[in-house]
């Protein structure tokens, strides 16, 4: 079995199936035979993986906070890839396949973890020899406990003045045991590969054999159990209804807003999702007409009010509040941004809102159709848009001529009050009769 992204989900049942927070899981006793798709749980702390046949510990340097690793009842020879793991303090490997060979490597390996206290390797090959747990405390300082047993200062001295004679000692063994492998005849060498192969011996060929046909056994009585198990998931309803129109449906119920883009230039959907759902059970589709977002395999699908550009298109969602936002631009924007109340637009009834609904409904069996909570007004086509903008510069060509001729009537008028005047200053005064009399006033 493999670890895999449904696995994981179904382990974090305790955690609403959510893995950017998760921070322990339980996988143990699955035939897991590669540790994979681990990074998708950056905050674990705790990791069971015991009994299973993983033959190499790899993809955990990202688990920067992982504290407890249990690999215990597994296939693992070698101690490694461990670096990355900072905040490591307990390490479990007991009944596993660490052999004097891979003992230096795999102790110098796990130098990079300062924050390492526990360390088990009980039952593993390599415990087998008297020195091994003086030569594991003298090269790990930060050990606390090996196999259960706590590690007291003076052990610690007298392991490290020993130090010397244990690498050589060490060292010793390993060419003992190469040089008897050596000398195996291809007879000998036959008989342990049959044996492994019959299961009397306990090796990690033999024991992943043996997990295998178990996975198989169990396998067969589930299907045999659940017998509907084996059936086709439900699929997905289609995009496009029975007569091609374009499906709308909100089988999740969810509440959303659009905004028909009108002064922005951009059709804008708001779909108000739970806060804590990761988003990884989201998936979108943006099409030039409609848009298609399936949450947690429920599909909520609706026509756009106009047509937008999905090359443009983003999709963001809220840390804080979980909505999903799309904004989809105008795949032909309009100039001006007094497009409400011109001509070009269609006002949607709400009888052409049920229809959709009822069409959708007998669609899907004769059932009702799904509910749609929300709202979509306008539809604007590029046609009426293009009329529009054509509408628009014809009315300001005859404005800017009508301004122009009465800007040249009002030129006309003031030149003939100007000759008016000047003909006026120019005429000589009218004198009255010499014997006018004189005006006195009179008091």
């Amino acid at each position: 079995m493999r670890i895999t992204l449904d696995l994981l989900r179904k382990r974090s049942e305790h955690n609403d199936g959510i893995l950017a927070d998760l921070e322990e899981v339980s996988l143990h006793q699955q035939e897991i035979e590669v540790m994979e798709n681990l990074h998708l749980c950056r905050h674990l702390k705790i990791l069971y993986l015991q009994n299973n046949i993983i033959n190499k510990i790899e993809n955990v340097s990202k688990l920067k906070e992982l504290e407890y690793l249990n690999l215990a009842l597994n296939n693992v020879a070698l101690i490694e890839n461990l670096e990355g793991c900072e905040s490591l303090k307990k390490l479990d490997l007991t009944v596993n396949f660490i052999t004097l060979e891979n003992l230096e490597e795999s102790v110098r390996n796990l130098r990079a973890n300062c924050e390492l206290e526990q360390l088990y390797l009980v039952g593993n090959p390599c415990a087998d020899w008297p020195g091994c747990r003086d030569y594991v405390i003298a090269n790990l300082s930060s050990l606390r406990s090996l196999d259960g047993t706590d590690v007291k200062p003076s052990d610690r001295i007298k392991a490290r003045r020993r130090l010397d004679d244990l690498e050589e000692e060490l060292e010793r063994l390993v060419d003992e045991n190469k040089t008897k492998e050596a000398k195996k005849t291809p007879e000998e060498k036959e008989r342990e590969r049959k044996a492994a192969a019959e299961g009397s011996a306990y090796t990690r060929e033999s024991r992943t054999q043996m997990y295998r046909e178990m996975a198989q056994e169990r396998e067969e009585k589930e299907k045999a159990r659940n017998p509907q198990k084996d059936e086709k998931p439900k699929e997905l309803p289609s995009v496009f209804l029975k007569d091609g129109k374009i499906r709308q449906c909100n089988e999740g119920k969810w509440r959303f807003t659009i905004d028909e883009g009108s002064e922005s230039g951009c059709v804008t959907v708001e779909l108000f999702l739970p806060k804590y759902m990761d988003t990884s059970f989201i998936e979108v589709d943006v099409q030039p007409l409609y848009f298609r977002a399936v949450v947690k395999g429920k599909v909520t699908q609706m026509r756009l009010p106009a047509e937008v550009s999905p090359d443009r298109s983003k999709v963001q969602r809220s840390k804080v509040t979980g909505s999903l936002k799309l904004t989809m631009p105008l795949a032909c924007a309009p100039e001006g941004n007094d497009l409400k109340g011109k001509k070009g637009i269609q006002m949607e009834t709400e009888a052409s809102v049920q229809k959709d609904r009822d069409e959708a409904g007998k669609d899907s069996g004769g059932k009702a159709g799904t509910r749609l909570t929300g709202s979509v007004s306008l539809h604007i086509t590029c046609e009426r848009k293009e009329k529009e903008r054509r509408e628009r510069a014809e009315f300001d060509r005859a404005l800017r001529e009508r301004v122009s001729r009465r800007t040249a009537q009002k030129g006309k008028d003031r030149d003939n009050a100007v000759t008016t005047e000047a003909a006026t200053a120019n005429k000589e005064p009218v004198e009255g009769p010499e014997d006018m009399p004189a005006l006195e006033s009179v008091y």
